[in-house]
């Protein structure tokens, strides 16, 4: 399955191309649907999400032959099919290979409709990078497109400070953790530093 991945992964930066034509299609789609509907505002916004989400479906549909055309021209699909690797874990290696940007948005709104959070997102983003840069340094591959692709941003948490009566519940177990009548003199007064200091 590794071979099979990194192999894909080089056929996918040789081919190229594949991107534009998506983004081609998207737009002259988006842009022709209007004037076979008319100008009428009301029917546009009530069409509008429908209309951009097929184009965008269609539009990931034009890239879908790619990933085995390659392999169907020099005879390589027939022996990926009958060799003893599963067909579903060949189409999922395929498709990890030919990951786009649009597949990395999609991914990341995924994740937000799962109510994940910002650096919840953000580390599993992290996680992807370092894997394909792994790949890269082990393979020799080009992994700008996962590396480019930004993580959301969030909002460091501030953190709360500890209430006047947690303060001096806190001083009054310190005395208690040490034997030494000296140790717990001595650790009251660093806490204290420390707390009186913030």
């Amino acid at each position: 399955m590794k071979a099979l991945l990194l192999r894909d992964l080089r056929l996918a930066i040789r081919a190229g191309g594949g991107f534009g034509l998506g983004l081609a299609f998207f737009l002259i789609l988006a842009t022709l649907i209007p004037f076979g509907v008319g100008p009428q505002p009301d029917v546009l916004a009530s069409i509008a999400p429908g209309v951009l989400w097929v184009g965008a479906l269609l539009s990931c549909l034009l890239s879908l032959e790619r990933i085995f055309a390659l392999d169907f021209e020099d005879g390589a699909l027939d022996l990926m099919a009958s060799s003893p690797l599963p067909l579903e874990g060949i189409v999922a290696v395929k498709s990890l290979a030919h990951i786009r940007v649009g597949d990395l948005r999609a991914w990341m709104a995924k994740l937000r409709k799962d109510e994940l959070s910002s650096r919840s997102i953000a580390r599993k983003l992290s996680s992807l990078k370092s894997y394909y840069r792994w790949l890269a340094q082990r393979e020799h591959f080009d992994p700008s497109i996962v590396l480019a692709f930004k993580a959301p941003k969030f909002q460091s948490k501030i953190p709360r400070p500890l209430s006047e009566e947690g303060a001096l519940q806190m001083l009054e177990t310190v005395p208690q953790q040490s034997l030494e009548p000296w140790i717990a003199a001595r650790d009251l007064a660093i806490v204290s530093l420390l707390y009186g200091c913030g």
